[in-house]
């Protein structure tokens, strides 16, 4: 039997819980020992958070415009053709008896697409053709084939012709519609499968965008309305 002193306070215990209880505090110091050994390691082997660096922003300079003289002359004529054919339809509608029901019902139906509509495309090329003008082109004539995108053609140009009939104390107005071809040329267009004096179906918009001068077999030199796919030609906001 032993007297143990633990914290001011006498206790007996025989030999065997002496050696039992100094075996626990030898465990107890060398768990604490192998803890502190454990959050050394950790400490040594923990790494700070890296800072990841977001890629440098690139500002895109947005170029303006290029200058296209051509391209503002086209619609500069563009403005012009449609005012004018306005005017034309305007006359035609108010002077109701030279025209057909028919033809009437044609020209409002048209004056409301030239006015409403924000591109006018005319049905077809009508009385004089100039620069500015864009209208549907559906089957012409090929006159010469110059290359593979290029070629001379005889563009239909319709017309309307009012005789004026007097007799028998009446009068009459004799409607005619007649139709010439004009020379022309033609560029956008696939011709690898065209011959010259065939026909070319092209049925889509063309825009009248300028002229151009050739020379004939017999030397002689000649000035044409130039016609593109108004598909083909950059918007009008690319100015």
């Amino acid at each position: 039997m032993f007297a143990i002193c633990l914290s001011g306070t006498l206790l007996l215990a025989d030999s065997g819980e002496v050696s039992e209880l100094t075996q626990l505090r030898a465990e107890n110091a060398l768990l604490k020992n192998q803890v502190a050994s454990l959050k050394k390691q950790l400490a040594q082997t923990k790494k700070p958070p890296t800072k990841t660096k977001s890629p440098p922003t690139i500002e895109k300079k947005v170029e303006a415009p290029k200058p296209n003289p051509k391209l503002d002359a086209f619609w500069a004529s563009y403005d012009e053709w449609r005012t004018r054919r306005q005017q034309e339809l305007r006359f035609r509608i108010k002077n109701p008896r030279n025209w057909t029901t028919e033809l009437l019902r044609t020209f409002q139906q048209e004056l409301r697409s030239a006015l409403r509509s924000r591109l006018y495309i005319s049905p077809s090329f009508q009385d004089e053709i100039g620069v500015g003008q864009i209208a549907k082109v559906y089957k012409v004539a090929v006159f010469q084939i110059g290359d593979a995108s290029n070629m001379l053609v005889k563009l239909p140009v319709r017309d309307y012709e009012v005789t004026v009939v007097k007799g028998g104390g009446r009068t009459q107005y004799v409607i005619r519609s007649k139709e010439t071809k004009v020379l022309v040329w033609i560029k956008g267009i696939d011709t690898t499968k065209l011959a010259d004096g065939g026909k070319a179906r092209i049925y889509r918009p063309m825009a009248i965008t300028g002229t151009r001068a050739y020379t004939t077999s017999l030397g002689e030199k000649r000035t044409v309305f130039v016609l593109e796919p108004f598909d083909s030609l950059p918007p009008r906001n690319a100015r």
